[in-house]
């Protein structure tokens, strides 16, 4: 445990920070899982976004899904309850097997939860 926050092993060598290992905890906002699988603060585009779902997918059958919702940028967060809420960031949804991506909004809210960093992709407003 470092500074209260547990440590675990990185899905993968290229998300090790320099002390090799990977931080994450329950109740952050943004929680850590949520961020690598669903956060994209270089994706300028579509094809940036695919490309960011391919990632994900390269980390293992843990990480892997066919349709992945995309969150540009760096949006703010808060915390509502037991949710983080983003808002006024561009989503969207990329379904890896076909290359195609479709914009939800560019304007859009998003939650996911403190505890595990699910994104509760059915409740996404745009």
């Amino acid at each position: 445990m470092v500074g209260g926050i547990d440590e675990v092993e990185a899905p993968f060598e290229s998300d090790l920070p320099e002390e090799g290992k990977l931080l994450t905890s329950s109740g952050e906002c943004p929680h850590g899982t949520f961020v690598m699988k669903h956060l994209c603060s270089t994706c300028q585009n579509n094809a940036d976004a695919l490309a960011f779902s391919k990632e994900r997918n390269a980390r293992g059958k843990r990480f892997h899904t066919n349709k992945n919702s995309v969150i540009f940028g760096s949006p703010n967060f808060s915390t509502q309850g037991n949710l983080c809420v983003s808002s006024f960031a561009k989503i969207v949804t990329c379904t890896v097997n076909t290359g195609h991506c479709v914009t939800l909004g560019n304007r859009c809210k998003s939650e996911h939860s403190v505890q595990n960093g699910h994104l509760y992709f059915n409740d996404i407003e745009c």
